[in-house]
């Protein structure tokens, strides 16, 4: 459930960094999460294609970084695009 929540944080946060930064697309991101968190690669995507968001596809490299971080935090590290 928490995971959810944190899944929904990253969609509003990227949406709004590729916005800001004028990317149509993104080709590729790292994402850095705790230890014990569900986020994946395939999560991520899903709620992109769910909302019919075209800024990640299936062709988007989606790389996530497991680290000590607070239980639902994570850091955008680093978004590619065009």
């Amino acid at each position: 459930m928490h995971d959810t929540f944190l899944i929904e944080r990253l969609y509003e946060g990227i949406k709004s960094l590729c916005t800001e930064k004028d990317i149509q697309q993104v080709d590729k991101i790292v994402i850095e999460v705790n230890t014990d968190s569900h986020v994946n690669d395939k999560s991520l995507q899903d709620i992109f294609i769910s909302r019919q968001c075209e800024l990640i596809t299936e062709n988007t490299s989606i790389i996530i970084e497991r680290t000590e971080l607070e239980p639902l935090v994570a850091v955008i590290k680093e978004v590619e695009g065009q």
